[in-house]
């Protein structure tokens, strides 16, 4: 074999120009449009023991629409399963759709009582709304919340609201999107019975997948209904008078959700099949018995049950000759987050909450699986701030920290009975600081300095993390680094 042609040569520029001849530009545009009409009004209705009642009511209708063309290369023919150019790039072709919500609101705060014994004050909240969409119909969601002050230190507070949430355009009609997901084969070690989930794939045993990633293609789905659920809240804010500038909430939080949109991962897909015949349709395997492409469209899965609780503690310390000082610490503790992929599925039944029972509970472990919406759920994450300001110089100190959790082994299917997340990934602590100057005779422009990542902490391990071996949505993955702002208003 000789050496490469100079591309300087006649030689080279032919080469160059049969490049360009396969190096066809691509081009796919996406369209999206929102109108919104909207109508207000705010007053007092009638006295109350405590106060005036007050309404608010209001009408909304909102028109969205997508569309989306694609270049004739990138289209998969009907019946193929590539497209004339890289698969990483092929698409099912042009998507357009629309729809339009009309809805009314109204949302009254009644002062009950107030400066009474043990009612320092009482106020009831209540809200409904009522939405008429155009392609899945009507729905009507509604709250109540409660304030009480038993006496002048202490609020308790609690809120029972519907939660409702419609697809979004994009969930309806996004253009087809490919992506490289990680699986295990059920098909692995195959000596027969299966012929359908594993089509092509020799029996005697030898079979090993040879690559641990697939080409998925992510389908919007026109037809999604809405998640329907509701979240209960209560807690209290103690501000004691022997203390002044020192306050402390806790929250209890519990969400129930149904039908969540999201897509199935590929896992659960290629799991369904094996076990139970279903979506067999969603996947090819080539030659050699390999996944070689599937099909994943979002869709209505499944229940989701989170509940935690969140702690917070603020002190303004009095001032003095050493400027001012103030102290916040925000923490969440996650009790459970208990998903149930697929109704009535047998085999993920693992009894995480009684009224769900094909459940799997995830609080504390990270599935790194970006379709299923879990990744990383720490038990505990807490962000803590010291802030200090002396005349127009000012400084903060802020810690986050993020406790540790359990990764699934390589890409273990949480749906599946037995599933363990074995592997202890470290807590992670991160601590930010800067400086600022407000500068006097410029008094709209100030300075900032700091550095982010002041201990250079880097991200843990997680060998099942996709992107550079841990968690980048969570974890900061650059470093130490400096940086400066300055801000100017006119």
């Amino acid at each position: 074999m000789g050496p490469a042609p100079d591309p300087n040569t006649p030689a080279g520029q032919a080469q160059l120009a049969a490049l360009n001849l396969i190096n066809p530009t691509i081009t796919n545009s996406n369209e999206n449009d929102l109108k919104v009409f909207s109508a207000n009004i705010t007053g007092d209705m009638f006295e109350l023991p405590a106060g005036m009642a007050s309404l608010a009511v209001g009408v909304e209708r909102r028109e969205e629409s997508a569309s989306s063309t694609s270049d004739f290369l990138t289209i998969i023919p009907p019946g193929e399963t590539v497209c004339l150019i890289t698969q990483e790039a092929c698409t099912f072709g042009d998507i357009s759709g629309s729809f339009d919500v009309n809805e009314i609101y109204a949302e009254a705060l009644l002062p009950l009582l107030s400066d009474m014994p043990f009612a320092d004050k009482l106020t009831v909240t209540l809200g409904t709304r009522y939405s008429d969409y155009s392609n899945f119909g009507g729905t009507t969601n509604s709250k109540i919340g409660v304030e009480w002050k038993p006496f002048a230190d202490l609020l308790v507070r609690a809120t029972y609201a519907d939660v409702f949430r419609a697809p979004t355009i994009g969930d309806l009609y996004a253009p087809t999107v490919p992506s490289a997901n990680t699986y295990t084969d059920p098909c692995n070690g195959y000596t027969g019975g299966n012929p359908v989930a594993c089509a092509g794939v020799p029996t005697d045993g030898s079979f090993q997948q040879s690559n641990n990633q697939v080409t998925s293609f992510q389908v919007a789905d026109p037809n999604l209904q809405p998640e329907e659920g509701n979240v209960l809240t209560y807690g209290f804010v103690y501000s004691p008078g022997w203390l002044e500038g020192f306050s402390v909430t806790a929250d209890y939080w519990r969400v129930k959700l149904d039908q969540f949109i999201t897509n199935l991962p590929e896992n659960v897909i290629l799991n369904q099949c094996f076990n139970q015949g279903r979506y067999c349709d969603t996947f090819v395997r080539d030659d050699a018995g390999d996944v070689a492409q599937m099909t994943n469209v979002i869709g209505n899965f499944g229940s989701l049950k989170t509940s935690g609780v969140d702690i917070g503690m603020r002190y303004m310390f009095p001032e003095s000759a050493w400027g001012k000082f103030s102290w916040n610490l925000d923490a969440t503790y996650l009790a459970e987050y208990n998903v149930r992929l697929l109704a009535g599925d047998p085999t993920s039944d693992v009894g995480a909450f009684p009224e769900i029972p094909e459940s799997v509970g995830l609080a504390g472990t990270f599935v790194d699986n970006a379709s299923s919406g879990f990744g990383n759920l720490a038990r505990w994450r807490a962000l803590n701030d010291i802030s200090w300001s002396l005349g127009n110089l000012s400084a903060s100190i802020t810690t986050r920290y993020v406790h540790h959790v359990y990764e699934a082994p390589d890409v273990a299917d949480p749906s599946e009975p037995g599933f363990v997340a074995k592997r202890r990934v470290p807590s992670y602590t991160q601590t930010d600081f800067q400086i600022g100057y407000q500068f006097e005779e410029l008094k709209n422009s100030s300075i900032q300095v700091g550095v982010r990542n002041l201990t250079d902490r880097q991200p843990p391990l997680i060998y099942s993390g996709f992107n550079a071996s841990t968690d980048m949505r969570t974890y900061d993955a650059i470093g130490r680094y400096y940086w400066m702002r300055w801000t100017a208003r006119f």
